[in-house]
């Protein structure tokens, strides 16, 4: 087998752009790239990953009293996935995307007309949600003995 050079003295013509205009990005969606105010970097992070697979008005619910995320989303460019299995697998890949690599037991999913609502236990919570047990198990303790 020979092999022969490249032929030599041939370049390819730089791209110009000579019928741009800006009327060519009228119809074009760019999403919020901006965290909102008082957004954590984890919910800024399921909310671009949400938006950029063509859900919008994305909300991330960080519970307060348990290590749970809730992400609420309403389908606008994203198809409509009719088979609760294919439906997982495509929330579960777009989790895993942001981060949170969760397993099957892990994820609650579930879908309306338009909407969807995924649920997970988020174990890097940065909130100690033992310490507050902990407490609550002192506070049970003191009162305890006491006379009702």
């Amino acid at each position: 087998m020979k092999r022969t050079p490249p032929p030599s003295g041939q370049a390819v013509a730089p791209n110009t752009m000579s019928d741009f205009d800006i009327e060519d990005f009228k119809d074009v969606h760019l999403l919020e790239l901006e965290p909102m105010p008082g957004e954590s970097p984890v919910a800024y992070k399921l909310r671009f990953v949400f938006g950029c697979a063509g859900y919008r008005n994305v909300k991330v619910l960080e519970m307060q009293t348990h290590p749970v995320l809730a992400v609420h989303a309403v389908r606008q460019e994203a198809q409509r996935i009719n088979d609760h299995r294919l439906f997982f697998k495509h929330i579960r890949n777009l989790l895993r995307r942001a981060g949170f690599p969760l397993g099957r037991d892990e994820l609650t999913v579930t879908q309306d007309n338009a909407g969807i609502l995924a649920a997970f236990q988020w174990k890097d919570s940065p909130i100690d949600y033992a310490a507050g047990l902990r407490q609550a198990e002192q506070d049970a303790a003191e009162f305890a003995n006491m006379p009702l």
